[in-house]
């Protein structure tokens, strides 16, 4: 069975400011594009020029990248007719009090005027809805094809109050949702948001997954208008961002806009993608156009098919952390998280590190779902490789080789990570990834901190179960009452949520966690109090 995820967003030249009537410029937009047939991929484009649809095109002008790898041969022509779509455009302008002349040029007015020529650009076949906003949103006319009525209610517009920009976005995805052309919303606003109750993720998941598309226009000098969020969410619906510090030029903005949406002539390529391995992984193709000496370039980007019989999958992980008394025993699980249902016979080699000092393997075993099958473990100057084989293949999740080692006899107290590295499968197109675990041996005259405990003088951080899916525990110990702050950040180090920012007294505490609404991967939990800073990693499996 195979299943296609495709997301589609358009790569053209982002106007930084308009101070200028637009002048001749080159432009690719892929209309569409499907992978149904893969491995041929099938692209739909249309090339303007100042606005004009560019005619007498043909194979020669174009190259398709795939990966970043130029795609050859590529085959398919051009239609030159004009092609006409028909479109449900929403329009949605800010009027809160910042649009008034009195803080400068008439803004609200030259919006109203650039809103009205956009839609005298229109055809018969298209229809029109308005929302204002200040911060209140109004549904200022509902949705119709006599656009000389939502020409009449932009006139009415008058500026005052604050601004709802998101709040706006999301009842102008309620409102346009449902429509049957081609949906574009169009957002004009020259402030920031101050009086919203929905949040920009939102109203971008909002918009993307009713297949809207949205171009964002700035009025303003960058300080003063939300610029990353409306780059943001133009991006995220596979519009485009403008911003322009003059009122005046926002005809020109709405011309450019009017270029893409409405289709014009087009060109219909394809070609066979040389990707034999049918993983589900995101691939990127950007085709490019030349013109009288002038390029433009669009991109989209894809997931090849999923085909099972070609491509597998195995992620081992130590779910949780230890602690050990110095001289004892202790096992281990090695759990398998995820492992293809339809795996061929069963036989793949990994490593596991750990610092030999304070800890030495003394047993491998296969156990739960590896009953049965074999296992040698050879040891190394870091750990010990291991190899496990079997007759059949092991379908399902759970333990599958225990570990037991004994810890060292030590005085003072210290702490090894359990590497587990991705297994090395004989099976080709497979993909392999390992999560590891943290033991801590407890020394007999300085005592490691038992999870959940605190001896008052040092802080710690656990998590647990871990990898979890999609709820687990943070536990974690203040040594002495002060500010503290627990944050947790994606892989990349960008900080996606702060659990706690505030004094607390010393003691042992703990949170829940959630990871729902968080694709699967690694993120780290950091717990700052004083001068102590702590990171844990944690996996979220999904």
């Amino acid at each position: 069975m195979r299943h296609f995820h495709i997301r589609l967003w358009l790569l053209g030249l982002l106007l930084g400011a308009v101070t200028a009537p637009a002048v001749s410029q080159l432009q690719i937009v892929i209309d569409s594009f499907s992978v149904q047939a893969f491995p041929k991929i099938a692209l739909k484009v249309s090339v303007t020029d100042g606005g004009a649809s560019v005619t007498g095109l043909g194979l020669p002008d174009f190259a398709i990248f795939e990966d970043g790898v130029i795609q050859a041969p590529i085959s398919g022509g051009c239609n030159d007719s004009v092609v006409s779509s028909a479109l449900s455009v929403m329009l949605i302008i800010d009027r809160s009090g910042s649009m008034n002349p009195f803080f400068g040029p008439n803004k609200l007015r030259d919006a109203r005027n650039a809103a009205k020529k956009f839609l005298d650009r229109l055809s018969s076949a298209d229809e029109a809805a308005l929302i204002s906003f200040n911060d209140r949103v109004s549904f200022d006319h509902a949705w119709t094809s006599n656009l000389a009525l939502v020409k009449n209610e932009i006139d009415n517009l008058q500026a005052g109050g604050g601004t709802a920009v998101w709040d706006a976005v999301a009842q102008g995805v309620v409102w346009t949702r449902d429509r049957q052309k081609k949906k574009v919303i169009i957002l004009l606003t020259d402030g920031k948001d101050n009086n919203s109750s929905t949040s920009l993720q939102q109203a971008a998941a909002a918009a993307k997954a009713a297949g809207i598309i949205v171009f964002t226009i700035g009025l303003g000098n960058a300080a003063e208008i939300p610029e990353s969020e409306l780059r943001y969410l133009a991006s995220q619906t596979g519009g485009q961002y403008y911003r322009t510090p003059n009122s005046s030029d926002l005809d020109n903005i709405y011309q450019l806009i009017a270029n893409q949406i409405i289709s014009r002539g087009y060109c219909e390529l394809w070609y066979f993608s040389k990707i034999d391995c049918l993983d589900g992984s995101e691939h990127e193709i950007e085709v490019q156009v030349t013109n009288n000496g002038d390029r433009a370039v669009a991109a989209v980007k894809f997931n090849v098919p999923v085909d099972s019989s070609t491509f597998s999958y195995v992620d081992v992980a130590i779910d949780r952390n230890y602690v050990v008394e110095a001289g004892e025993e202790i096992t281990v699980p090695v759990k398998l998280t995820r492992i293809t249902t339809n795996r061929p016979q069963t036989d793949f080699t990994f490593d596991v590190h750990f610092n030999t000092s304070l800890l030495s393997l003394e047993e491998a075993e296969p156990a739960g779902t590896a009953s049965g099958f074999n296992l040698s473990s050879t040891p190394s100057a870091t750990g010990s490789t291991l190899r496990l084989t079997g007759t059949t293949a092991i379908r399902d999740t759970g333990d599958f080789v225990i570990l037991r080692f004994k810890a060292a006899h030590t005085f003072s107290s210290g702490k090894t990570e359990i590497e587990v590295t991705p297994p090395r499968v004989q099976q080709t197109c497979t993909v392999a990834s390992s999560f590891n675990g943290l033991v801590t041996v407890s020394g007999y005259c300085e005592r490691a901190i038992i999870p959940g405990t605190s001896t008052g003088t040092e802080a710690f951080l656990s998590v647990n179960p871990n990898p979890f899916n999609p709820v687990t525990t943070i536990n974690y110990a203040v040594p002495s009452a002060g500010p503290v702050k627990l944050e947790v950040f994606d892989v990349l180090g960008r900080r996606i949520m702060t659990l706690v920012d505030k004094v607390q007294p010393a003691g042992t505490f703990s949170l829940p966690f959630s990871g729902k609404g968080f694709s699967s991967g690694i993120y780290f939990v950091r717990l700052t109090t004083g001068r102590t800073v702590l990171d844990q990693k944690i996996v979220l499996t999904k």
